[in-house]
């Protein structure tokens, strides 16, 4: 059927397969909250000051993070950047990607200078080998691009669809929980302006970030619309150029140091 005979969405309807009952005696034993830490949460420095400052002070371990934006806004720039920044403090980031190949984003990573050390390239759009190479390497940060390319064996339809889309981000999720390894997903704008997919994605992730661009002066703006971690409607301010996208600050008065802004 081409669209949905309750609420008449004309979305055609997928298959999706039954799943196994789990076998008895495996769930795991609740703990009394009294015993349960109380440890503020870690956060590691992406060493972009506005990226940090959108994300609520840094990256927190085992978060489940959606930036979404129109093609060609800078996605994909924003978060090589962002993987460069991590790695050149030590950390180590896994960038897979179903939308490019190796090769180009090496040339993306050299027009950057961005090194490339501490940074593996996973050109594969099977959501399952990406989680698998992820668990092998426990890289600090896992950055899928785009969760609308990516699709499991196990799910049917083509990627990008409903169920597909669900699946995927709910076993990236679920792996980021698990280990502890942050992960980003990249996702899809429609032309009503919502990310693609379910809208459930929102809902299941920790963090969804919008990354909007000015086409007449290059400005971009990363917007926070959710944060577990932190405040929201948070916005962070870059200008695309041709080394990629900046933040820039600049004198405003005698003395006086402002964030650049395209109202200064």
């Amino acid at each position: 059927m081409g669209f949905c005979p309750q609420c008449g969405v004309q979305v055609a309807l997928q298959e999706e397969p039954d799943r196994p009952a789990k076998l008895r005696g495996s769930a795991p034993s609740p703990m009394p909250l009294a015993k349960v830490g109380q440890s503020s949460v870690a956060r590691r420095k992406m060493a972009i000051e506005e990226f940090d400052r959108v994300l609520g002070g840094g990256l927190v371990h085992g978060a489940a993070i959606l930036v979404g934006g129109e093609p060609g806004v800078g996605k994909s720039t924003l978060l090589l950047q962002a993987a460069g920044a991590l790695a050149g403090t030590g950390g180590t980031v896994l960038l897979a990607t179903a939308e490019e190949s190796a090769e180009q984003i090496a040339l993306r990573s050299a027009r950057l200078g961005i090194a490339g050390d501490g940074i593996d390239v996973l050109a594969v759009d099977d959501i399952d080998a990406i989680i698998a190479a992820a668990d092998r390497s426990r890289p600090d940060l896992l950055v899928v691009d785009s969760i609308q390319t990516v699709a499991s064996g196990e799910v049917g339809g083509s990627p990008g669809g409903v169920a597909q889309v669900r699946e995927s981000a709910a076993r990236a999720i679920r792996f980021a929980k698990t280990t502890g390894v942050a992960v980003i997903l990249v996702g899809h704008v429609t032309k009503e302006g919502g990310i693609a997919g379910p809208k459930l994605l929102e809902h299941m992730v920790d963090v969804v970030l919008s990354l909007e661009g000015d086409p007449d002066h290059g400005l971009r703006t990363l917007r926070s619309m959710k944060n577990r971690f932190g405040p929201t409607h948070v916005a962070g301010l870059f200008e695309m150029r041709q080394e990629g996208l900046r933040s820039e600050e600049r004198r405003v008065g005698k003395g006086c140091r402002s964030r650049w802004s395209p109202y200064h």
